[in-house]
């Protein structure tokens, strides 16, 4: 049996946990540049604001029934998701962390599936503040609509099916809601007659395999509750990249350079933090598409390294030599970015005879900033290359105190009594 832990409004409720009174209230957490809405309480929902609407036109409406707006604050969502794993991780050493609000998790033998259920809600709950809702089957693809009932059609949010309960559990979820049927799958299922879970559930795998291929012949067999797909490890990227659109259309090479230094600070850290180093670097930048009445520009550049590295003052260095290279005047930069590609994990560097790019006294600097920053908070040290002011970065000018994650931003308790 397995079970999908999945966070309820995952970013509006980690909002929450730090402002009670919100609790039933509206609330919505916008995209970068606060322009989209990509976070929806159950109450907005109801407003019938769809996800990834733009702001503007929904603004308005949600005035009209004081909506609460906050900006994307990645550091606490990321920080509470961390503490939410772990603490999943204690009561299920078999676990997959599927994305950054789920998490799939297997029973190793027979147990008391609500008991076990309720207990963890429970503790999430209590231990950090964010509410879930659990769907547990006998395979994982059962799990996942099992947790979609959990969220829609019962008050205690747990919903468990048994290998002989099956078919009620999919008369409950829509075809669009399996996992793994996309929008063009679905299209392609209902001019084959299939309109309904049960209705893929019931197909003959072998005739699916023959029509749409191996891995919707393992879906239905998912649905059918034989499992093909176990828990997967977490595998380290092959590819770390960072970008972002700016604030505003960026003219000059210098804030350009300074953008791109703080993309190389954030996917070194990420490359140190699961141990790999790079052996390539991409840069690349862009105008704004939507923007016509500017000449549109876009480019990347490419380099190899001979040494893997992960040295975040090297790789700004090597960055603005490329950035010089696809830099044009007179055009207006929208988006820019960098990607590390080619990943290695650090124990399988062979380095060359020569002296290599990042000797001992520089590999200590590069520690003791890390910790610095891992104590201290985000940027709390870095590099002049990365500038002090960062107008470009993104608008967030809803964004709530990053509470779990900086020093000077720690929530404030009273008290007095």
């Amino acid at each position: 049996m397995y079970a999908l832990i999945d966070c309820n409004n995952f970013y509006v409720s980690c909002e929450r946990i730090f402002r009670s009174d919100l609790i039933n209230k509206p609330v919505v957490v916008l995209s970068n540049n606060d322009g989209c809405i990509i976070a929806r309480s159950n109450e907005v929902k109801q407003l019938g604001v769809p996800m990834g609407a733009p702001l503007f036109q929904y603004r308005t409406l949600l005035e009209k029934y004081h909506t609460t707006i906050f900006s994307s604050n990645y550091q606490l969502y990321a920080d509470i998701s961390r503490r939410i794993m772990m603490l999943i991780k204690q009561y299920a050493p078999c676990m997959e962390v599927y994305s950054i609000d789920e998490a799939f998790i297997q029973f190793e033998s027979r147990t008391d599936y609500f008991a076990f259920a309720s207990h963890l809600k429970k503790i999430i709950k209590q231990w950090i503040g964010v509410p879930v809702s659990i769907g547990i089957a006998p395979t994982k693809t059962l799990a996942k609509a099992a947790n979609y009932v959990a969220k829609n059609n019962t008050s205690n949010g747990i919903y468990i099916c048994l290998s002989k309960q099956i078919s009620l559990l999919l008369k409950q979820v829509p075809l669009s809601e399996i996992w793994g049927v996309g929008r063009n799958m679905l299209e392609q299922f209902k001019r084959a007659g299939i309109t309904t879970s049960l209705n893929l559930q019931q197909r003959c795998s072998h005739q699916i395999q023959k029509k749409y291929g191996v891995v919707y012949q393992k879906l239905v067999m998912e649905l059918k509750g034989q499992s093909f797909l176990p828990l997967e490890n977490i595998q380290p990227k092959q590819k770390i990249m960072s970008s972002r659109s700016f604030s505003y259309e960026i003219i000059h090479f210098h804030e350009l350079a300074e953008a791109i230094a703080n993309f190389i600070s954030t996917a070194t850290k990420k490359a140190r933090s699961q141990k790999s180093m790079a052996t390539g670097l991409q840069v690349f930048v862009r105008t704004n598409r939507f923007n016509q009445k500017s000449p549109q520009y876009r480019n990347f550049i490419e380099m190899n390294f001979d040494t893997p590295t992960n040295d975040t003052g090297h790789l700004i260095h090597i960055a603005k030599q490329l950035l010089k290279q696809i830099y044009r005047e007179g055009y207006r930069y929208k988006k820019a970015g960098v990607s590390l590609t080619g990943l290695i994990h650090e124990s399988a560097v062979q380095h060359q005879l020569l002296p290599c790019i990042m000797p001992a006294p520089r590999k200590r600097l590069r520690q003791l900033l890390d910790n610095i920053n891992q104590k201290q908070g985000r940027n709390a040290v870095y590099f002049a290359s990365q500038g002090n002011h960062r107008t470009w970065m993104p608008n967030c000018n809803c964004r709530s105190p990053r509470y779990t994650t900086q020093w000077n931003e720690l929530y404030l308790v009273d008290a007095t009594y």
